[in-house]
């Protein structure tokens, strides 16, 4: 029968941080790349805060609040260019 190593407590605790940190670090980056902010929305739009004010208040767009903070979600906004692409006619 093969004889089982122990695992310390202090290299269990230093694997657990090591973890801990890379999740952290991986919702971190995805929060930053799904989430857009108003200024980088029109940009990548190409239009005005007040068309993005006013397609939310027609319900074009989704958003959520956070305080005074306005999110779009990137997906959202890439379903929106593909929804108003021309297609071009052969």
């Amino acid at each position: 029968m093969k004889k089982l190593k122990r695992i310390h407590p202090e290299d269990i605790q230093q694997i657990r941080e090591m973890i801990n940190s890379d999740l952290k670090q991986f919702v971190e980056n995805n929060i930053k790349t799904r989430w857009l902010r108003t200024n980088e929305v029109c940009e990548q739009l190409g239009i005005s805060i007040s068309t993005l004010k006013q397609m939310r208040s027609n319900l074009q767009i989704t958003y959520s609040r956070i305080g005074k903070v306005i999110y779009y979600d990137m997906e959202d906004i890439q379903n929106i260019l593909e929804q108003n692409k021309v297609k071009r006619l052969n």
